[in-house]
Formats: C-alpha cells, structure tokens, sequence
C-alpha cells in the first residue's frame, strides 16, 4: 500500500482504500477538496460510521444496505454506481463511484478501493439522469421521462443548486385543444401530435435540461442553471416552434399551440410545490386566451407573454 500511496495522492479523482473489515486506510487530498473532510479526521474510522451518508435516488442509505464497497470485499466484483454523499457542510453532492479489489500475493482480498468523482457539469447531468431514465421511468409512446423520472430529475437538480449555487426552471406545458384533435381525427393522430410536439421540444432543449410527460397532453421541462430572464428567452422559442410545427395530412394541415407555465424554483420548494406553481401558471394562461406563457415573479404578482 505504501508504494501507491504517492501516486494516489496526485490523482485528481478522489480516492480512498479500506480494508475487509471496511476501516478507512487511505484518503487523498481530492477526497479532501471534495467532501470537505480532512484525512486526519477520516483515516482509522470505518466507512460505515455514516461519514458520507451515501444515499441513492430513493433515498436508501448505502452505508447501511448496499454498500459497494462491502459488496466488492465480499465477491471481488467491480462496481460503479452513481450515488449523493453528504459534504461536512451539510448538502448532497451526486457522484459516480468506482469500486475495485484489492488482492494479496495469494489473489486472496485484503481490501478495496473507491474512486469517486463529482457530477458537477452540465454534461454530466445530463449523463446521470440518462442512466435513471430506464423502462421504468419513461414514457412508452414518446420516449421521454415520466412523473417518477421527474422526481429523481427534481433531486438531482436541488442537489446541484444547493451545491453549485445554481438556479433552476421549472414549465408546465399543456396542449391547447388536444381534445379536440383526439375527438375530431381520433386517438391516432392524437399520438402522431404528441410525438410532433416531443420532437420539436427535445430538438430545442440543452443537453443538461430534462423533458417529462406529466400526464395526458400535460409535460414538463427541467432547465438546468437558469434564471428568470433566460426563461423567458428560451420558453418564448419554445412556443414560437411549437405554433409552427404542424402535420400534413389528407384532412389538411394539423396545427398546434401550447399554454405555459413557468418559474424559477426557490429555496425550500419541493416538486410538489413546484408543480402546484406552475399548474396555476398554466390556468392563468388558459384563461387568458391560451398560447402564452405566465411567469411567476416574487412579490406574488405574474406576467404573461
């Protein structure tokens, strides 16, 4: 271990060594930058001391049940995961782990190390939430995310704003006169909107915002690291794109609209405060004519566009 030590320290990933029994050997300086915990305040102790509280996207605590770590000791597998551990500051920062065994001259397991690195960056947002989005969590028709991709979307992006200093958006789309459409031409060309829709939503969003079917003709979009002014900017080409997409069909031209909702999450809001929000927006949207889009704004009062 002691040969290794140097060039662990230098790595830029943080890393750290335990033994079978799980007792922390080795914690090198990135660990350090990145948890906020010192290797003098680590070393000697046991990864199961809930140090880094380890919790996936459900919120099981790992260092309880699941541990990988504990899991490569006992079966010499390599593991990744990815998981949010608990800064000494007190937020949750998501991170990818590496887990790998570590064997004596005999190949028999004397312990195991982790590597781990933080998802801090756009693109690694959008790869992290590209791994939550499995048939469980997607839409069957549009292939987008559902009401529980929206959820684990939600916690990631809180975790990133508490930790980055991000701000993000939230907006509720609704289609105008979907019914309509369904009831007209039927539920076929019902599918064939809503696929049109998705595809000229998702060509306009950022790697790192996220698209979800709340339900029905109902949708939300997550923007990444945004703040009030910029959603006005991309939600009104948002509509713009949506108002000129249509489908060509031998009934003639199938045209659509779309009310919005939209705000900035506060600090404190859950997503179902957030949705109940945004809903409201929505509505105010309707009432006032529908295609346009409600912002909400502090000081209780809204705009419409």
């Amino acid at each position: 271990m002691e040969l290794y030590k140097t060039w662990l320290e230098n790595l830029f990933e943080s890393v750290y060594v335990v033994d079978k029994d799980r007792k922390i050997l080795f914690w090198n300086k990135a660990a350090e930058e990145m948890t906020g915990f010192s290797a003098d305040e680590i070393v000697g102790r046991y990864c199961y001391d809930d140090i880094l509280q380890h919790v996936d996207f459900d919120g099981n605590n790992l260092c309880v049940n699941g541990c990988p770590l504990q899991a490569t000791i006992k079966d010499g597998q390599r593991r990744e995961a990815v998981v949010f551990f608990h800064h000494k500051l007190g937020h949750r920062v998501p991170v990818r782990i590496r887990v790998s065994p570590v064997r004596d001259s005999q190949g028999r397991i004397e312990s195991a190390i982790e590597i781990f690195e933080e998802y801090s960056k756009n693109i690694r947002v959008a790869e992290l939430m590209d791994q939550y989005k499995k048939a469980s969590m997607t839409d069957p028709l549009l292939g987008i995310g559902n009401r529980r991709y929206a959820d684990a979307v939600f916690k990631l992006f809180r975790h990133e704003s508490m930790a980055m200093g991000l701000s993000f958006g939230v907006v509720m789309i609704d289609l105008d006169g979907f019914k309509a459409i369904n009831d007209t031409y039927g539920h076929y060309m019902g599918d064939e909107i809503l696929s049109l829709f998705s595809r000229t939503v998702s060509g306009l969003l950022r790697p790192e915002d996220r698209f979800v079917r709340w339900g029905g003709d109902e949708f939300l979009i997550f923007f990444y690291g945004i703040d009030l002014e910029k959603l006005r900017i991309i939600t009104d080409r948002l509509r713009t794109a949506i108002n000129s997409s249509f489908l060509e069909k031998k009934e003639g031209k199938i045209s659509i609209t779309a009310s919005m909702g939209a705000a900035v999450v506060e600090d404190g809001d859950t997503l179902e405060d957030v949705v109940r929000r945004v809903d409201s927006l929505l509505y105010l949207s309707k009432l006032q004519g529908k295609n346009k889009i409600t912002f909400f704004e502090k000081k209780e009062r809204s705009s419409s566009s």
